[in-house]
């Protein structure tokens, strides 16, 4: 239950694009493992993890969310959703991550993402 109730918090918050909210659900020690067209990424720590999200997320004027869904697979977390990030200059960005998490204490521990899709433009790059 507790799995379920942190990861569908954290679910929420990357599409509301909330990083303090998101932030919040993270293990003092987490650790994030990310694998992306363009990069591998590992974090440790819930500022340098929530950081990280804000790369991702941050910054953009408006966001669609194509998909976002949870379940538990293997005894984790698995998160996978789709977003159209937008930029009142023009720019749009497609961004869809899976990811597999594991929960201790209440919050997000582990976190391993795979990032696919274009996803990672110019803008995204640029504020990196």
């Amino acid at each position: 239950m507790q799995a379920t109730l942190v990861t569908a918090t954290f679910l929420t918050a990357v599409c509301a694009r909330d990083i303090a909210a998101l932030a919040a659900c993270l293990h003092p020690l987490v650790r994030l493992r990310a694998l992306l067209p363009d990069d591998a990424v590992v974090r440790v720590g819930p500022a340098a993890v929530a950081g990280r999200f804000g790369v991702w997320l941050g910054g953009w004027d408006d966001a669609e969310v194509l998909r976002s869904e949870m379940w538990q697979v293997a005894g984790r977390s698995a998160v996978a959703y789709r977003l159209v990030l937008r930029d009142r200059a023009g720019p749009t960005m497609e961004l869809e991550h899976q990811l597999y998490c594991d929960v201790a204490d209440g919050r997000l521990r582990a976190i391993d993402l795979l990032g696919v899709g274009p996803g990672h433009s110019d803008h995204a790059v640029a504020r990196r």
